[in-house]
């Protein structure tokens, strides 16, 4: 599983749950020939990435009986994709590292998604790093013993998979990831107490069933809470917490498992496993029903004279609201989620402003880097925006739509 990030990203189609055709069969995106081609090299790509990872681990337990040394073995093959995933997204995505942070910190869904992946696979980490050490030592196997586990993992994963598109039709993202977890967990205890190889495959199969599942809940919800526009970015992140928990993952585990045993820190692991669910009743996963992250297309082009150049700026977006002073609470409150927007799409600053001097006259203002940057904007807005939007405009009583002035910063001489 750490190879290729092993499961951890994927190609996710948008349906709705309502839509009868989905979920027929799991094996219907493969119509597609672009999909198909993709799906194909990495199939192959994977096969020889599981069987350096056969020969690299069982080499390493063959020089060495130290649990620290054999689970870095797994730290080392998560290296090179956690450091090099947020290079490889901003290539994809045409926006810089600040902005993402901008977005991440207020996109609440999308850092939902990251903190639920961190904190699953820190814990079930322990599982690949420690499962060398268990082979040999507690269920007696060798090479092709230790193989032949790994290739049960890989079987559950692909009977996961068979199911998944069935299992969300009926269930939400959230409790999906719930109950996988639990199973996980359960199959890691089982492998820390089992000394019958039969006994230890088969929690191998179970838990390649709960780790495609937890794992794939994980990249539906990084990909459905981000807009389209940044997408590949929030993906590189969400790939960089997936190798960086599973690098730190097996090395603290083999330090776990140096002091205490390899059966005790498999036990803990499965504790922790389930105490990490802790985190599901403050960091709530989405689905596809949940968000509508479609372009709008609902801000107009803006009305000037002088078309400013693309590199001009910064610039100064004003939005006057008329609102009845007695829904001032009401306008405010509907604001707040506005102004999440505001920055997650590429204001640097943004403020409300009251009117002293007349009752119900307030200005939204945010400013943008430059005129290209907001142009930007206005392909970035989504269907929730809308919603989100109309909500606060709902409390205009103007008559017209809020009136938006835009202003270009000029240089002054010195």
């Amino acid at each position: 599983m750490a190879k290729h990030a092993k499961g951890a990203i994927q190609v996710k189609e948008r349906h709705s749950r309502s839509d009868p055709a989905v979920g027929v069969s799991a094996w219907g995106p493969l119509r597609e020939p672009v999909f198909r081609a993709l799906w194909i090299a990495s199939v192959a790509s994977n096969i020889g990435s599981w069987m350096q990872d056969v020969g690299e681990s069982w080499l390493m337990i063959s020089l060495t009986r130290s649990p620290i040394l054999v689970a870095l073995v797994e730290t080392a093959g998560s290296l090179p994709v956690f450091l090099l995933a947020l290079p490889a997204g901003a290539l994809a995505d045409v926006i810089d590292r600040r902005r993402l942070l901008l977005i991440t910190q207020n996109a609440p869904e999308l850092r939902a998604a990251f903190i639920r992946t961190g904190v699953f696979i820190l814990c079930g980490s322990a599982l690949l790093a420690l499962l060398p050490l268990q082979a040999r030592e507690a269920l007696g196997l060798g090479s092709f013993g230790y193989g032949v586990l790994l290739g049960c993992i890989g079987a559950g994963a692909v009977a996961g998979a068979a199911f998944l598109p069935k299992a969300r039709r009926k269930v939400s993202n959230n409790l999906l990831v719930v109950g996988a977890s639990v199973l996980f967990a359960s199959m890691i205890a089982v492998l820390a107490y089992a000394d019958v190889p039969v006994l230890a495959g088969a929690a191998m199969i179970l838990s390649g069933v709960a780790w495609i599942t937890v794992m794939s809940s994980f990249n539906t919800a990084a990909q459905t809470a981000a807009p389209a526009w940044v997408r590949a970015r929030a993906l590189a992140i969400y790939l960089l917490v997936f190798m960086g928990g599973l690098a730190v993952g097996s090395a603290a585990w083999g330090a776990v498992a140096a002091r205490v045993g390899v059966t005790n820190a498999l036990t803990y692991a499965a504790l922790c496993v389930i105490a990490g669910l802790a985190a599901s009743f403050r960091y709530k996963l989405v689905g596809d029903e949940d968000l509508r992250l479609t372009p709008s297309a609902n801000w107009p082009e803006p009305v000037v004279v002088v078309e400013p150049r693309p590199e001009q700026g910064p610039e100064l977006v004003l939005i006057e609201y008329r609102i009845d002073p007695e829904q001032t609470r009401g306008f405010r409150h509907a604001m707040r989620d506005l102004r999440r927007i505001r920055r997650r799409d590429g204001a640097v600053r943004r403020g409300l402003f009251r009117d002293p001097a007349e009752s119900g006259r307030f200005v939204e203002t945010f400013v943008v880097e430059s005129w290209a940057e907001h142009l930007r904007q206005h392909a970035r807005a989504t269907e929730s925006d809308r919603e989100i939007e109309e909500r606060a405009q709902a409390f205009h009583i103007g008559g017209r739509q809020p009136t938006v002035t835009h202003l270009i910063s000029q240089s002054v001489p010195r």
